[in-house]
């Protein structure tokens, strides 16, 4: 077993990928770099695998699949024209958010190029800014879920098993036929759950698709832009043929298992899989993750500009703050743009980091909304928002109602 065997549809340098642009770059990068490295340690992640840091002297515009983040480090010291500010100007345009660094956030405008003008700023502050970097990453505990599709006539063992390696790696994760509580409506909760995670593992073994439903978790994964890990099975030397990956997983990050993997072997519905095996498993699923998190920040932003652009409205994005809705200039609206489904505690984690004032710019509630996608609901989690929103200030809309909220700014 290689780490190339995953290499088919997912390439094995993506990475969480922090830009550092700026006059400052120099001065505070080691800080910085210290910092995450401790970060990404204390979530079982390598940072020598996982993160990545750049500058405009290796950043590679045409790499795609990093969920990756901007920032601007320090003053006005680059001149125009330099290759920072060309590749600042980049981000902005490909709408990838970035924060801007500045020594204090005294007189804020005139330290930072007029493109992050816009942009709330913070004063540096390596444990600051990394804890935002991190939260930018989504990686905490509480947004960092997975899904485990398989059929348990040929690999309980081993869905359990993953289910406890990613638990210990941080992950909530979720098997599909022993997550939902009985007497529920078990497919509206499944599909309402595939919606608030980050990955789908799908366990092809012989006979996982032998039913329409894995099917139709899979169309529904790539629907909501998640990425799927699919682990294909070996041939069974007993078996009168190969077993291959079914048609219609082309879209998937494939990882092909030897008979060596499993104990024991031939594989059973008992058998598990190899240490080594299983931390190679790990390293292709949190590239999933960081591919289909970037996917799905992508798609809500676009969606949220979009609307605004039909509106006659701006956007100016931010990696944690709210966006600010801009009109000839003037701020008339925030979104804060949600992955996943919200619930009451992520309403309240947003108005408590507001609170914190690590933004500038005040927020008026009344203008002031949580935007999500919304695919995959069912009417239970629908019930809890129309619930919450008749309670909460902050109200929370998704992208099919967002038009008509934006249109009363």
């Amino acid at each position: 077993m290689s780490i190339d065997q995953f290499s088919i549809g997912i390439r094995p340098d993506i990475r969480y990928e922090v830009v550092l642009l700026g006059p400052n770059v120099a001065q505070w990068r080691p800080e910085l770099e210290k910092e995450l490295e401790e970060l990404f340690l204390a979530r079982m992640l390598d940072p020598e695998v996982y993160l990545s840091l750049k500058t405009s002297s290796n950043f590679d515009t045409t790499d795609d699949g990093d969920t990756r983040v901007g920032v601007w480090m320090g003053g006005l010291a680059a001149r125009n024209g330099t290759e920072d500010l060309q590749v600042l100007d980049g981000l902005i345009r490909a709408q990838i958010p970035v924060f801007p660094v500045v020594d204090s956030t005294d007189n804020y405008r005139s330290k930072v190029p007029p493109v992050l003008h816009p942009i709330n700023g913070i004063a540096w502050s390596s444990a600051t800014l990394g804890a935002e970097l991190m939260a930018a990453f989504r990686l905490t505990r509480s947004v960092r879920r997975a899904f485990i599709s398989y059929r348990r006539t040929d690999c309980r063992a081993i869905a359990m098993q993953l289910f406890d390696e990613l638990s210990k790696k941080g992950y909530e994760a979720f098997l599909d036929t022993a997550s939902v509580p009985p007497g529920v409506d078990f497919q509206g909760s499944l599909w309402c759950r595939m919606s608030n995670v980050d990955l789908l593992i799908f366990l092809d073994s012989p006979n996982a698709l032998d039913s329409d439903w894995v099917y139709q978790e899979l169309a529904r994964a790539h629907d909501l832009g998640l990425g799927v890990l699919q682990l294909v099975w070996p041939k069974d030397p007993a078996a009168p043929k190969e077993h291959k990956p079914f048609p219609g997983t082309e879209l998937c990050d494939r990882f092909s298992l030897d008979l060596e993997d499993f104990v024991p072997r031939p594989p059973t519905s008992s058998s598990t899989l190899t240490d080594p095996c299983v931390q190679l498993i790990l390293q292709a699923a949190e590239r999933s993750r960081i591919r289909s998190l970037s996917n799905r920040r992508r798609r809500l932003s676009d969606t949220i500009c979009t609307t605004a652009h039909y509106l006659n409205l701006e956007v100016s994005m931010h990696p944690v703050c709210p966006y600010g809705i801009r009109r000839n200039d003037s701020v008339v609206g925030h979104v804060i743009p949600y992955i996943g489904l919200p619930d009451a505690r992520s309403v309240q984690d947003h108005e408590d980091e507001i609170k914190k004032n690590q933004c500038n710019d005040v927020y008026d509630e009344r203008s002031l909304a949580i935007v999500f996608e919304g695919l995959g609901m069912d009417s239970d989690w629908n019930a809890h928002l129309d619930w919450l929103n008749a309670r909460n200030p902050i109200p929370v809309t998704s992208t099919a109602r967002l038009s008509t909220w934006m249109g009363g700014l």
